[in-house]
Parts: C-alpha cells; structure tokens; sequence
C-alpha cells in the first residue's frame, strides 16, 4: 500500500510538470531575465509566489535573495537565504550570498562560520559542486579567502568555462578578473566575443565598457548607454555614469543619475560616497555628513565606502582627503587591497615616499597579478638609477646621461620659477618639491597614470610633484621642455595656494599664461582657427571646460 502511494504521487508530480495551468508560467530563466533587465520587484515578486507553492530548487531562493540585496531590502535577503537554508543544507551558493548579505545586517562576525561551513562541505562532496554555477560560486569564495587569482581562475572559472561554454556566468567572472586586475586588454578579449553571443546581456555590455574607457571612451559611453537600455537599473552603469560626470564637474547632472541609483537602493552604499563627493567638493558640510551617513546607514565600517570616496577626492586632486579616506578603509578592514592600492598611489603623489613605496611592495606582494602595481614596483627599478639633483627644496631625478648633458638647465629653470612665481603669487613654499624626468614615454605614463600606453601629455602635477616626459621620449616632434616645467611649476603654486582646490581650467589656463610671461615664444598663441572659433561661437563654454580636459 505504501508502495502504491507513492507511485501515485510520483504520476501527479509528473502531470503537475506537463499539464498547462498547474504550475505558474514562469520559469525560472525567465526569473533570471527579470533580475538581470532590473526588474527587481517583479522577480521578488514571482519568486517568492513560486517558493510559496512549493517549487523546488536552490535557485529560486538565490534570485529572490540576489534581486533582495540588490533593491537594499537586506534583512529580507538574509531572511531568504536562511529559511532556504533550512531546506538546502548542502547549497555553497546561498552561503556565499549569506557571506555577502552578513555585514549589511549587523552579523559581521556570522561570515567566518558561513566560510567554514562553506569548506567542510565542499571538502565532504566535491563531485555535488562541478557545475558551472557552483564553480563560478568556489571561485568567488576563494577569492574573497585570499587565494592566488590564477589558481581560482584555472581550477574554477575556466573549468566552469570550459564544462559550459555559452554560460554567461563564467564569462563574467574571468572579464571581472581581468578588470579587478586592471588588465583591460584580456578584459576586452574575454568580453568582446561574449557580447556578439550575449547581444542582450547588459553585465557583458558594462564589462566590455569598462575594460575599452581607457582606449576608447567613445566606444566606452555608447557601450554604457546600451547597458542602460538593456537594464535601465544597472547599478553598476549608473555609477560609472555618475562617476564620469562628477570628473567633468557637472555636479546636477550627476546628482540626478544618483537619484536613480536611490530609486532601486535607497540606501546604496558607492551612491551615498558618491553623493558625499559632490557636497565635499561643493563644501556644503551638512549635505556631505547626511550623505556618508546613507552610506554607512546599513554597514557601519564599510570598506569600500571609504575606498570610492577617498578615490574620487583623489581624481579631484585632492590627494591629501583621498589619502585619510583610504587609512580609514584599512582601519575597517586591513586587508582591503583596493584602498591600500590607492593609497601607495596618493602618497607617491604627494611626495611621501617611504610609506607610499612600502604600501605598493605589501600590495604587490598581496596581489601579483595586479598589472597597475607590477607596473609601479617595475618603474622603482627604474628610478633607482636616476640621478639625483638637490637645487634647495627641488629635488630633480633625471636619467643619468640626460642629468650630465641639461641636468644644470633644469635646476637653474626650476629654481627661477620658484622664486619668480612664489613671490608673485605670495606664497611661501616650504614643502620638498619632487620632479621625475623620464626618457621612455611609457614609464612617465606608469608614474602619472598606474598604466603605460597614455599619450599626448608633456607633464603633470599633483601638487608638490611633477612628473614630465623628456626631449628623448618625444622623438617625432620634441617640445620645449623649458617650456614644460615651467608650466607645471605655476601649476605648484596655484595648487599649493588654493589646496588644491581649483578648477582644473583655471589652473592650465594661469599656468599657460605664466608661459607666456617667461617667453613669448612659449606656450599657446591666438592662430587663425582659434579666431575662427571665438567668433563663430564654437569655443568650449566656461561651464563645459573641466569636462573637456577629460
């Protein structure tokens, strides 16, 4: 009898599967298209009425959670997950997202239980985690341990790749690796392909724009608006949206491209440090503490809050803020690469060496296979055999034939503009001032920007830090560099006068003046075409300037 009960059940869990109308027509790829188009509270809401019915499988609860933690709704993420628990006590993927969700809901500590319970039962059944979604899953999870990225990319993300080629997952995880570690061009290689295959995915859309905005950003905009289109919450694009018009100081715009991000997460932690930004920049103090007080409103030491407002202070050159925001992040987390990464870069810049150069060897050692500190640890090797010039608060190092042949020139020129420019502007100058001269384009680029292969800039400074190209590495068509430091160097005065806040306009437009103060025969000079734009209106209006020099 028993037996014939259960045979009767089996037929009527068949029939429920075939029969038109007895189960909902949902499916659960069409669940994963709601979440990956931003149609959050629809894939909430079909979730949850199939797990009400009783649908069986881990994935239904995993894209209610995802599509949870997504909207900011994270007390009900982890509710998900855990009476999801109750039922799939074997499933890794929903204590990795359990991981994710923890700190969101004040159980911080609940992450290193999660993670045992993680290895024990990968360690227990290996062979129930050999698909796709699961090694995607392992991969992230080792990650996050600190294991070496090749090894998690060849025993995890390749294989899933390899086991399941057309998954998108594994796709998106080796093009988010390269990213991390800012190899954009295997990024491109990885994403590229996949977009012609995933036409309609906007996650391969925003990976190929991030890994092509350094090489094309044209190409990078159009990627970011087709993103949109595909998913109109993408809080991923929205951000870099935000971020790009934040760099071009169009502060209402970007606001408005936040306002989106609040709609889908009210609480969105990188859009409250964003917002933080803007009233920072602004110096509207109470805006500023409202903001940074949304964005730690569910996670109290948040990282990566501090780490996305400490960087884009940087990016507004205000290296001396961005350098506090990341010792705050290592406070939270010592671990946190990113913010220690930023960090080794904002202190080179502002002159502090020592630290900056230790902090770039712990990260490097921490991650190898970041291409931006391979390339800063490389360049050292380079600057240790510069020659060195004192010139009383200049210190110049120079190529060492090039120091013996104008290494003079450039002392006497610095040291002019120093005393001509100081008193004009009135200012006293007490801090070093580091200039970094270099022959090879490439290095000059690794120096200024963290990546080789950035063209058509002469020299920057940063404050109290100038990097420049030399005659040598501009074979085709050398410039003065006379010329060139001299502008940098009224670039030194004005930055150290204001704090670095100034309009980044203002700033090259005082600095090529003073060029032409020094010798007519240098810096920019009215030509036919530049007549030609004043009175036919084509000229860059003065609210657009700081967006053109990006």
């Amino acid at each position: 009898m028993m037996i014939r009960w259960k045979f009767i059940a089996n037929v009527a869990f068949v029939m429920a599967m075939i029969i038109p109308g007895v189960v909902s027509a949902e499916t659960i790829d069409e669940c994963r298209a709601m979440l990956m188009r931003g149609k959050l509270q629809e894939c909430i809401d079909v979730t949850a009425a199939e797990i009400e019915k009783g649908a069986f499988g881990e994935a239904w609860h995993q894209l209610k959670a995802e599509a949870e933690l997504e909207s900011g709704k994270y007390q009900d993420a982890m509710g998900t997950i855990e009476a999801a628990l109750e039922r799939y006590g074997w499933s890794i993927r929903l204590r990795w997202l359990a991981i994710q969700a923890a700190p969101f809901v004040g159980q911080t500590e609940r992450r290193d239980t999660l993670s045992e319970e993680i290895a024990k039962l990968v360690q227990g059944s290996p062979w129930r985690y050999t698909d796709a979604e699961n090694l995607v899953t392992l991969g992230d999870f080792v990650l996050y341990q600190g294991a070496d990225a090749k090894q998690a990319q060849d025993a995890f993300y390749s294989r899933a790749r390899r086991n399941n080629p057309t998954h998108r997952r594994p796709i998106l995880a080796l093009g988010n690796l390269a990213l991390e570690k800012r190899d954009f061009q295997l990024a491109a290689e990885i994403f590229q392909p996949a977009l012609e295959s995933h036409a309609e995915d906007p996650d391969v859309a925003f990976g190929l724009a991030q890994a092509v905005a350094g090489s094309d950003p044209e190409r990078a905009q159009l990627l970011l608006v087709k993103t949109l289109e595909l998913n109109p919450n993408h809080l991923g694009a929205l951000r870099t949206q935000a971020e790009n018009l934040i760099d071009g100081e169009q502060y209402v715009e970007a606001e408005q491209v936040l306002d989106k991000m609040f709609a889908v997460n009210p609480a969105h932690p990188e859009g409250g440090a964003l917002r933080a930004v803007i009233a920072h920049v602004q110096g509207d103090q109470t805006q500023e503490e409202k903001s940074r007080e949304q964005a730690f409103s569910h996670w109290a030491e948040n990282p990566a809050v501090e780490h996305l407002y400490g960087r884009k202070l940087s990016q507004k050159y205000r290296f001396a803020e961005g350098a506090e925001a990341q010792r705050r992040a290592l406070t939270f987390d010592p671990d946190h690469l990113p913010a220690k990464k930023q960090l080794a870069q904002d202190l080179l810049r502002l002159g502090q060496e020592e630290e900056g150069w230790q902090l770039a060897d712990e990260a490097y050692q921490q991650d190898e296979y970041d291409i931006g500190m391979y390339n800063l640890i490389t360049l050292r090797e380079e600057l240790e055999q510069f020659e060195t010039i004192h010139e009383g608060n200049l210190l110049i190092r120079m190529d060492q034939r090039e120091s013996r042949i104008y290494g003079h020139r450039v002392a006497r020129l610095l040291a002019e503009a120093r005393d001509t420019l100081c008193n004009k502007y009135q200012l006293d100058l007490d801090d070093q001032i580091l200039v970094e001269i270099f022959p090879k384009q490439s290095d000059f680029a690794v120096r200024t920007f963290g990546i080789p292969g950035v063209a058509g800039f002469l020299g920057v400074c940063f404050g109290d830090v100038i990097t420049a190209n030399s005659p040598a590495s501009q074979q085709a068509s050398p410039t003065n560099l006379e010329s060139v430091l001299w502008h940098e160097f009224a670039h030194v005065v004005t930055l150290n006068k204001t704090n670095n806040k100034m309009p980044r306009w203002l700033s090259e437009g005082i600095s090529v003046y003073e060029e032409r103060q020094r010798d007519s025969a240098w810096g920019e000079r009215m030509s036919p075409r530049y007549r030609s734009m004043i009175l036919e209106g084509e000229l860059t209006p003065v609210s657009e300037l700081s967006s053109a020099f990006l």
